[in-house]
């Protein structure tokens, strides 16, 4: 049976048709995309789909609807959704609002806002456990705090539903750490986050990608992903070249308003983010449009298809 986190997963933007209101109705063109390109899994309300700015209450229904969507159009593709907040009885209300959409598993991080002892943040990774379903954490030092080989020990120890890991940390070195330890517990996998190594987290035996490029390069993470299976290095660091340059992007405007802006002068969407973040301006849009233009051939396409 094939792993929960492998293959290529998208860190899906949340579509909104106002600033802060997720619109599932809206995001439809954007999943037919992401099924046409053959991306294997969505991840939903991470930090390219502005999770921590959006309240259980205002994703309920767009999380139903979703993934009700997603499975449609893409047989056998499954569905992660980050339910990371800073304190535990918020990761509990947000997982308990996102098992209505039944996806395959939750995904946390580490307690973020205040630094925590070890025991802390396994009490608060651990919390998922109550809902027996699989879960997998979400390593995010940027804006949490940095999950632990010794904490990682721990959940992998007596951590029953725990399958795996999201790695963002930007680090070869903590992926390898983490890697060694997951083959003490079978069962247990590994997927990069991180645009700039993920040929080499693969080589090294991560199961998947997540990495939020995917957004706007489904088609290529796919290429990345089924390239270094079949051992075609050539074609693997073509595409990881170009993942690392367009990532470059994110120098015009930092974070999801620009992966939005992009996505909506292709068509597909509008670009409202969930307050405080604020759209792009026309002089970002305009310096977004210039900088993709070399890399056209290999953007998602055009909406309408």
């Amino acid at each position: 049976m094939e792993h929960l986190l492998a293959g290529t997963t998208v860190p899906l933007v949340t579509v909104m048709s106002a600033p802060g209101v997720p619109d599932a109705e809206r995001t439809i063109p954007l999943l037919g995309a992401m099924a046409s390109a053959g991306i294997d899994n969505l991840m939903l309300l991470g930090s390219n789909g502005e999770g921590a700015l959006l309240d259980p209450s205002a994703t309920h229904d767009y999380l139903v609807r979703v993934v009700s969507e997603w499975r449609a159009v893409r047989h056998g593709g499954r569905v992660l959704i980050n339910v990371s907040a800073a304190g535990t009885g918020d990761v509990i209300r947000r997982a308990t609002s996102a098992l209505d959409a039944a996806p395959d598993l939750l995904i946390v991080s580490p307690p973020s806002y205040f630094y925590h002892r070890d025991d802390e943040i396994v009490a608060h990774i651990r919390a998922l456990e109550q809902f027996g379903i699989p879960y997998a954490i979400y390593n995010v030092p940027k804006y949490a705090n940095a999950l632990t080989a010794s904490v990682f020990r721990v959940l992998l120890d007596d951590s029953p539903t725990l399958v795996g890991m999201k790695d963002s940390s930007g680090s070869m070195d903590t992926v390898r750490e983490f890697l060694e330890l997951a083959k003490t517990r079978p069962g247990i996998g590994l997927s990069q986050g991180d645009e700039m190594h993920l040929t080499e987290a693969l080589v090294a035996g991560a199961v998947g990608i997540v990495p939020g490029t995917a957004n706007l390069l489904p088609g290529l993470t796919v290429d990345l992903y089924a390239a270094v299976v079949a051992g075609d290095d050539d074609a693997a660091e073509r595409a990881q070249v170009i993942t690392r340059e367009i990532a470059a992007l994110h120098a015009i405007r930092p974070g999801v308003p620009s992966v939005k802006a992009v996505l909506s002068n292709r068509g597909y969407i509008d670009d409202f983010v969930a307050p405080p973040l604020a759209r792009c301006s026309n002089d970002e849009r305009q310096g977004l449009a210039e900088f993709l233009t070399p890399f056209e051939p290999d953007l998602i396409a055009r909406y309408p298809l």
